[in-house]
């Protein structure tokens, strides 16, 4: 593991030290649990701290934000970055994490109640180290492509250093 890694490991141990758990019920979106999936998230994530998960519980990491509410993926997310920064060879994961950090519209722009739901929710460090996991996806996976994931998360929202709460 790179020591770039490590420090953006102890970021996240650090910015997310204190992180409510919403409670199982805030945790997957009634509106589109009728399947399978969501008993797969309910018996591998939901009660789960988010430092206790393992890359075991996250199959269905390609839509584990059409299953989750907002608050529910904003409790998980330090720990898909943990597992993303310790699994390297799961190369599609930090792409999954960085397209969930983007509103689901065209332009990829916060719009109406997405920034109070997802970005503004995070205080000042934990916005830090979601950008520095971004920066860190871009260049160890993507090239610097702004068209990718990560690059699209950054420009669209997540680059803004000066944003304070």
């Amino acid at each position: 593991m790179s020591r770039d890694a490590k420090e953006l490991i102890n970021d996240i141990d650090s910015a997310f030290a204190v992180w409510s758990y919403p409670g199982d019920a805030e945790i997957l979106r009634d509106d589109v649990c009728e399947h399978g999936e969501c008993d797969v998230l309910r018996k591998s994530v939901v009660g789960k701290h988010w430092a206790a998960l393992k890359i075991g519980d996250v199959a269905y990491k390609d839509s584990l934000v059409l299953y989750m509410t907002p608050a529910g993926y904003r409790y998980y997310l330090p720990g898909l970055m943990k597992l993303s920064l310790l699994n390297p060879e799961i190369y599609d994961l930090p792409a999954y994490i960085a397209a969930a950090l983007t509103p689901p519209n065209k332009d990829h722009r916060p719009r109406g109640q997405w920034s109070r739901e997802y970005k503004e929710a995070f205080t000042y460090q934990q916005q830090q180290v979601i950008r520095d996991f971004l920066l860190w996806a871009n260049a160890r996976f993507e090239s610097g492509n702004a068209w990718d994931p990560a690059g699209l998360a950054l420009s669209a929202v997540w680059n803004d250093q000066d944003a304070r709460q």
